[in-house]
């Protein structure tokens, strides 16, 4: 890896499978695609923030915890939250299924600019 990858923030319980809703993820996985591969960089925990559900507050909260990511894959996310989140800049991914699955599809379809 060159370290001039897109970093990838991934709503996942497990490492393994994205399977966590927008509204309440609570860590995300962290990847890095380059050269044609992906490296897992580390798992980031969200926190709580006071309000409950979908709140602005909680949509900053993720903004600042993914600052450095392209995009965000999560199971699910909901209209609002996800038109917010890309007035913010981010690309915003829809998938249940295995991290190493969607990886694949991502880099073979060069869903991404590397």
């Amino acid at each position: 890896m060159s370290g001039v990858g897109v970093r990838l923030a991934l709503a996942s319980t497990d490492g393994k499978v994205i399977d966590q809703h927008f509204g309440r993820a609570r860590r995300f996985l962290i990847v890095e695609i380059d050269d044609g591969a992906y490296t897992v960089l580390e798992s980031r925990e969200i926190g709580n923030c006071r309000q409950e559900g979908h709140s602005e507050c909680n949509f900053d909260r993720i903004l600042e915890l993914t600052r450095d990511c392209e995009g965000i894959f999560v199971s699910h996310i909901g209209r609002a939250a996800a038109v917010y989140l890309i007035g913010k800049g981010k690309r915003v991914f829809e998938s249940s299924a295995p991290v190493a699955d969607v990886m694949r599809k991502v880099i073979e379809n060069r869903l991404l600019k590397v």
